[in-house]
C-alpha cells in the first residue's frame, strides 16, 4: 500500500484565528514492532487518599473512630452533647475505639465533615448505617445538612426505644432534596440519653452498584482507560514501614467492614480503613475488564525484613490469597470468597513477587531477593503451574536494569522515576529489548 500524506489544520494556542499546516506521512506497508495487548494497564496505590476519600465511595471520615487515640477527629459535638472515646465494651475485636455520646437535651447532637465536605446531590439516595448501643429518650434524627445544621437536605429517624444495651446495626436510606458541595452528616436527639456509636457509614450509589463499592465518576474514568491489567494493592503500601504490622495483609481486609481492623498507612502518613480490601480490588479489576495483577510481600518492609530462612508464613499467606481468588468453593478460602458474594473464581493470572525489592541497598529493601523469589515462585507454580510470575529489578540509578540471577524469570517489572522528557526520548526503548 502506498504512503499517504495528510494535511492537518490546527489552532495554535494563544494565537487566535491562526492555523498551521501539519503534514503526517502514513505508510501502512511499513509496520512497527508488535505491541503486546497486555502492555497497557493501571498501577494502583493508596497514596494521597486514593482509597478513603478517593476511589472508595464511603463518605464518612474516621467512621470507626480509630484515627486518633485521644479525640474523635472529624467529628464535632452540637449543643450540650458530650463526645468521648471509649475502649471498653466494644463491637468486636477488630475495633479499638467507639464514640460515647451523651445527649443532655433536645437538639444535642454531633456531626461528621466527611472528606473535605460531603457532596449532597439532589435526587441522589444515600445508604446510612451505624452500630449503636445504649439508651435514649425521644428520637434520634440523622440528616445530611449544611454546616450550621439548620438546613436539612435528607433525613431519617430512629425511635429511642429501638436502642438497647446490645450492639445493633441500624440502617436507613435518605434522598437529598437539593445540591450542596460541602454538607455534613448530622445526628440530633429530641431527648436525653447516652449511646455508643461505631462504624458509621454513608454510601452513595456505587460503580456497577457494588456493595461497599467505588465512586462511579472515578471508577468510570478508569474504565474508560480500557486497561488490560490492574496492578494492586500498590508499591510501598504493600511493604509497610519499620514493621510488617502496617504492611498490607490481605486476610485482614475481607469480610464485613466492621470486622476489618484497618491499619496505619505509615509510608504515606495516614490511616486506612481497608474498606477497599482484597475482595474489592479483585471485583474492581473484573468490573474494569482488566486482569488482576497482585503484588505480594516477600517478607521485606522499609527498614527491616524477615530472615530468608523464616519466610514460609509469607509464602503461605500468598498461597491462601490465591486460593481465595482462584480456588473452587470446596476449598477453605474459595468457600470464604463465595460467602463474601463471589462464588465464581476471580482468576488471578499474574503475580508479582515483591515490590521494588531488588535494589542496590540489600539490607534495607532487598535482602536475598533472588532466593526469596525462587522460594515464592516454586511454591506458587507447584500449585498454580499456569501462573505468570513477575520479578523485580532495580528502580533507581540505571536506565537498563538487569536480572542478575540464574533463576528463570518470565516477566520483569521495571520502574522508572524520570521526567516526561525522558519518557518521550525513550519511546522506542522496548523495540530492541532483550527478551531472552
Amino acid at each position: 500500500m502506498k504512503a499517504r500524506t495528510i494535511a492537518l489544520s490546527t489552532l495554535l494556542l494563544g494565537t487566535l484565528g491562526t492555523s498551521a499546516q501539519v503534514t503526517v506521512d502514513l505508510d501502512a506497508a511499513q509496520k512497527g514492532k508488535a505491541v503486546s495487548p497486555m502492555l497497557y494497564g493501571i498501577f494502583y496505590e493508596d497514596i494521597n487518599h486514593a482509597a478513603d476519600g478517593g476511589l472508595y465511595a464511603e463518605l464518612i471520615r474516621n467512621r470507626s473512630f480509630e484515627d486518633n487515640d485521644k479525640a474523635a477527629e472529624h467529628w464535632k459535638a452540637k449543643g450540650n452533647a458530650a463526645l468521648r472515646l471509649v475502649d471498653k465494651g466494644l463491637l468486636n475485636k477488630a475495633q479499638g475505639k467507639a464514640l460515647e455520646v451523651t445527649f443532655n437535651g433536645e437538639g444535642d447532637g454531633f456531626n461528621n465533615e466527611g472528606y473535605w465536605g460531603i457532596p449532597a446531590v439532589q435526587g441522589r439516595t444515600y445508604k446510612l448505617s451505624f452500630w449503636a448501643k445504649g439508651k435514649l429518650k425521644g428520637k434520634l434524627k440523622a440528616f445530611i445538612g449544611c454546616g450550621c445544621g439548620r438546613m436539612e437536605f435528607a433525613q431519617a429517624e430512629f425511635e429511642g426505644k429501638q436502642f438497647s444495651n446490645k450492639w445493633t446495626k441500624y440502617e436507613a436510606t435518605m434522598t437529598c432534596n437539593t445540591n450542596h458541595p460541602k454538607a455534613l452528616l448530622w445526628f440530633e436527639s429530641t431527648g436525653k440519653g447516652k449511646l455508643d456509636f461505631d462504624v458509621v457509614s454513608l454510601m452513595p450509589p456505587t460503580f456497577n452498584n457494588r456493595e461497599n463499592g467505588m465512586r462511579p465518576d472515578l471508577a468510570s474514568m478508569l474504565y474508560d482507560l480500557h486497561p488490560k491489567f490492574f496492578r494492586f494493592p500498590g508499591g510501598c503500601f504493600v511493604e509497610g514501614q519499620q514493621s510488617p504490622d502496617n504492611a498490607f495483609r490481605w486476610e485482614r481486609t475481607i469480610g464485613p467492614v466492621e470486622e476489618r481492623p484497618g491499619h496505619w498507612n505509615v509510608n504515606w502518613g495516614y490511616r486506612t480503613t481497608d474498606g477497599i480490601g482484597f475482595h474489592e480490588y479483585l471485583q474492581l479489576a473484573e468490573d474494569l475488564g482488566a486482569k488482576p495483577l497482585y503484588v505480594v510481600n516477600v517478607g521485606i518492609w522499609h527498614g527491616g525484613f524477615t530472615p530468608v530462612d523464616s519466610i514460609q508464613p509469607w509464602i503461605d499467606e500468598t498461597l491462601n490469597a490465591l486460593e481465595y481468588a482462584n480456588g473452587p468453593v470446596t476449598t477453605k478460602y474459595g468457600a470464604l470468597r463465595a460467602k463474601n458474594g463471589h462464588p465464581e473464581p476471580f482468576n488471578i493470572e499474574y503475580l508479582e513477587i515483591g515490590n521494588e525489592n531488588n535494589q542496590p541497598n540489600p539490607r534495607e529493601q532487598s535482602d536475598n531477593y533472588y532466593k526469596r523469589y525462587q522460594l515464592f515462585r516454586d511454591a506458587v507454580l507447584a500449585k498454580y503451574p499456569k501462573m505468570h510470575i513477575i520479578g523485580n529489578v532495580a528502580s533507581w540509578g540505571t536506565d537498563d536494569p538487569t536480572w542478575d540471577s540464574k533463576e528463570k524469570v518470565e516477566l520483569l517489572d521495571e520502574h522508572y522515576y524520570r521526567t516526561p522528557e525522558w519518557f518521550a526520548a525513550n519511546f522506542h526503548k522496548y523495540d530492541s529489548y532483550n527478551r531472552q
